[in-house]
């Protein structure tokens, strides 16, 4: 039991661990559930280190060899039918014996060292408050395994510290107290867990202030730096608009939590560009010129005279917390309510153009209101509004500053158009095209020439070209706006950037200023609140119409080509009619091969662990077969002396084997008087020989060396005799010649 139990230390500590782990792994490296099989094979798999570990000589190399056969043979099928996509098909193969391995380590390194003790400790106690800080959802088993563990290691701990007298060895102590704690993990698993879980609200804010505190001192420590050039959507370490793939990123940059209205999705700008130059946007008004004002202004002014304004803009007002994000930008909505509580003055931003940015840059938990509209762009009902719109008077001017309480000496109708002249200056730069877009142009546009409706056609023209989040880089001809177009319109595939930037330049290129926008666009559920990541940067297109503002155009496949909702009487005469939400970009998702299934015959699982055991078997008898050989001519080499030690040690092994061995103390005359009578006549004379060898006296060592041989010989063949099956199964296994 004794040695059992130091042998069991390991497996102990490691099979739970293991289990645990596996319950908290994500399900797409191929645990949808852990069952039985699973369970089974960690079994199988801590068993197998359990015999590397303490098995010596020929008895280790077989189990090398049994883990070498059912592991590496099945996949090495499977890489030869399917290629080393079956390592991500069946990950289950390798990632089980990998975590297996590794808690199977930690439990070698607790066995001999208190820090590693200690270490494991802590790493479990992590991994359960990281489990109740971010809520995730794990079997209460996984729970009580990790936590079977922690009272396990702090026994043995105990154990070790406590000065008393007796058996000492921790090794024994932890196999005796496992039972106690199986009885207890049980009664505990068949305790009902509540319906309402603890919410830990206290330690979850201490852990949210910690987080923010580090967060804030990594951001101000991290150099001049601003964090949202980093993520200009289809760039890479520049803000070139050259290709390359963009991949995922999944870090929580920005918070936001509607507090009015509901809408399926939102666009947060961050900066407004008007030069395109060497393949680069870049924003290069610095003057602060109203824009904003002038923008919600005009607009608010134009849709006053609609019937119902819902149908042409809808309100929302939303609150935008900074997380992991250190920028001097601030993100608005495409149009701003001037109605609102937000004060641009109070956040301490100033305008440089169109942008919004503030004197230093702010960091977590730096946190504003902001309330917006969003425009029914792609409706035929606002189409038709804009076209045939005429345009305000001074009166209606006047009027709209009153209903915003927006009275000023600064924007005056003089002022606006003051404005409207600037806009075309610093929006409406030149353009050449190519001949490929001239005739892009008039083949999407033809028979129509409303400068909206244009805008519409061309938007609703480039988002049938095809997204991607890899696209190619430029050929050596791309330097300017001119080979862009012509490259992008040849290829019609490409990334946001590549849609905006076509977007802007052919707007200019029908003599409507445009600028390229770059931020977020999100997707919204409800008035639920959302976390903003780095990979929903987005760019897109904003074309002024004078007398109506700014109009924001999203050509990419997939965000602006179903920007509309119903009207109000579309809505009322529509059965259970909805308004319309954008569709999103998602990034594309991996897709795991399915394995084919054989249609009729021997499973394929079966065949494989067939091949398994008939390896494993060709694989004992080489070890079994070159054992024996290589023992025998070592035998057969050893000094005379040496032989008969040998040959002692074989006659005691066989004589356990008979249920005779040599007790405590026994001298061994007395030992052979004992078991003389149990055996047959001149079994046990080899125990004289071997006693008068040991003290110098009688025969020669090589005359006692051929009795003892004869005795081996007797004492084999009444093994043989009385235990046939036993003698079988030690023959096969070499365990009477060594």
């Amino acid at each position: 039991m004794r040695n059992y139990g130091r042998f069991g230390y390991e497996f102990i500590l490691a099979f739970p661990l293991t289990i645990a782990f596996l319950l908290i792994s994500p399900t797409d490296i191929g645990f949808a559930r852990i069952g039985f099989g699973t369970v089974f094979y960690a079994a199988l798999c801590c068993v197998a280190a359990a015999c590397i570990r303490y098995l010596k000589g020929r008895d280790r190399l077989i189990a090398l060899g049994a883990v070498a056969a059912f592991l590496g043979l099945p996949i090495l099928s499977g890489v030869l039918g399917e290629g080393f996509e079956y390592f991500f098909t069946h990950l289950s193969f390798w990632i089980v014996p990998a975590i297996t391995a590794g808690c199977f380590l930690a439990a070698m390194l607790c066995k001999r060292f208190r820090a590693a003790r200690i270490l494991v400790m802590l790493i479990i106690a992590a991994v359960l408050i990281a489990l109740l800080i971010f809520e995730i959802v794990v079997p209460k088993i996984c729970v009580m395994l990790f936590l079977s563990v922690l009272l396990l290691l702090f026994a043995d701990g105990t154990q070790l510290r406590w000065h008393k007298s007796g058996h000492t060895e921790h090794s024994l102590h932890i196999a005796y107290i496992t039972p106690f704690v199986i009885l207890w993990l049980f009664i505990c698993l068949i305790f009902p867990v509540g319906k309402e879980p603890y919410d830990w609200r206290l330690f979850r804010n201490l852990w949210k202030g910690l987080s923010d505190f580090a967060i804030s001192l990594t951001q101000r420590s991290g150099g001049p730096s601003d964090d949202f050039d980093s993520f200009r959507p289809g760039f890479t370490a520049n803000p070139h608009v050259h290709g390359g793939e963009t991949g995922d990123d999944d870090r929580v940059l920005l918070h936001v939590e509607p507090l009015y209205g509901t809408v399926p999705y939102l666009r947060l700008a961050g900066q407004y560009c008007d030069t395109f130059e060497n393949l680069t946007w870049k924003s290069t008004i610095t003057e602060d010129n109203d824009e904003i004002s002038f923008d919600t202004l005009e607009t608010r002014c134009a849709f006053y005279k609609a019937e119902v304004l819902s149908d042409y803009m809808q309100s929302s007002e939303i609150r935008i917390t900074y997380r992991k994000f250190n920028t001097r930008h601030l993100f608005v909505p495409d149009k701003i309510n001037l109605d609102s509580e937000m004060d641009i003055a109070k956040l301490d931003v100033k305008e440089n153009g169109r942008n919004l940015v503030y004197g230093k840059k702010h960091g977590v938990n730096n946190s504003y209101v902001v309330s917006g509209y969003r425009m029914n762009v792609m409706h035929s009902a606002f189409a038709e509004f804009v076209s045939d719109y005429e345009d305000f008077t001074e009166e209606d001017w006047q009027r709209t500053m009153n209903r915003t309480d927006r009275g000023s000496d600064v924007l005056t109708f003089r002022s606006l158009q003051a404005y409207r002249r600037l806009m075309r200056e610093e929006y409406l730069l030149p353009v050449t095209l190519p001949d490929s877009a001239v005739s892009f142009v008039e083949q999407v546009t033809a028979g129509e020439t409303r400068p909206f409706q244009r805008m519409v056609l061309i938007t609703r023209a480039l988002s049938q070209f095809a997204y991607t989040t890899a696209p190619d880089v430029f050929p050596e001809y791309v330097k300017d706006a001119t080979s862009f177009l012509d490259y992008f319109l040849s290829t019609q595939r490409g990334y946001c950037t590549h849609f905006a930037t076509t977007m802007v330049l052919l707007a200019r290129s029908e003599g409507l200023p445009a600028r390229y926008v770059h931020g977020f666009c999100v997707s919204m559920n409800g008035m639920e609140p959302v976390d903003v990541t780095a990979d929903m940067a987005h760019a897109w297109c904003e074309i002024y119409f004078e007398g109506i503002g700014w109009i924001p155009f999203d050509a990419t496949p997939g965000y602006g080509g179903a920007e509309a909702w119903l009207t109000r009487d579309e809505y009322i005469n529509s059965p259970g009619g909805q308004p319309a939400q954008i569709p999103t970009v998602k990034p594309p998702q991996p897709v795991t091969p399915s394995v084919p299934q054989e249609e009729g015959g021997i499973p394929r699982s079966v065949i494989m662990v067939g091949m398994g055991l008939g390896a494993l078997l060709l694989f004992t008898a080489f070890v079994l077969l070159t054992d024996r050989v290589i023992t025998l001519r070592r035998f057969r080499r050893l000094p005379v002396r040496d032989r008969v030690a040998v040959l002692y040690r074989r006659n005691l092994r066989v004589l356990s084997y008979l249920r005779l061995p040599q007790e405590k103390d026994e001298t061994l005359s007395e030992y052979r008087a004992r078991i003389a009578a149990d055996l047959p006549e001149g079994a046990a004379d080899w125990i004289g020989d071997y006693e008068t060898l040991l003290y110098g006296t009688g025969a020669e060592a090589s005359e006692i060396a051929e009795r003892m041989a004869s005795g081996n010989a007797r004492l084999v063949a009444e093994f043989k005799r009385r235990r046939p099956r036993f003698y079988r199964l030690c023959s096969i296994g070499n365990r009477l010649i060594h």
